[in-house]
């Protein structure tokens, strides 16, 4: 029953990151507009990348707390448990994904570290938020 709570929790917490995701994805390439003649200017990179991450980390933070609810209606022994399983999944996602696709070098090995930090920040604490109520 462990097992089926938990895989309920992290399957709830992927769906619900991704479906989370490209809605606030779309709207943030729709703010954008299309590749202009600035659209490698440094300021506009920084920007960028300060939105996408938060935009990550939000959507891991929503699917979290949804994992973790779920998680602790499938039967999870405590709401700890609850957590670290709706937390495992976005946290799991940001990590390899990170790794496989970062580029070979210090930069891109460096973003996705920091991506990575930063989405599993979001997945815990949206997890956690949600932790809270369950005890």
């Amino acid at each position: 029953m462990i097992a089926v709570a938990t895989l309920r929790g992290v399957l709830s917490a992927l769906a619900v990151q991704f479906v989370t995701l490209v809605p606030l994805l779309g709207l943030v390439f729709l703010s954008l507009g299309t590749a202009g003649a600035d659209w490698d200017d440094p300021a506009g990179r920084v920007s960028r990348t300060v939105v996408l991450l938060g935009i990550g980390a939000l959507a891991a933070g929503i699917g979290a707390a949804v994992g973790a609810w779920q998680a602790a209606l499938g039967g999870a022994q405590s709401a700890r448990s609850a957590i670290l399983a709706g937390a495992s999944g976005p946290a799991a996602v940001a990590v390899l994904g990170g790794a496989v696709l970062a580029t070979p070098s210090a930069a891109g090995i460096f973003g996705a570290v920091l991506e990575a930090i930063v989405v599993t920040a979001g997945a815990v604490a949206g997890a956690a938020a949600i932790g809270r109520r369950l005890e």
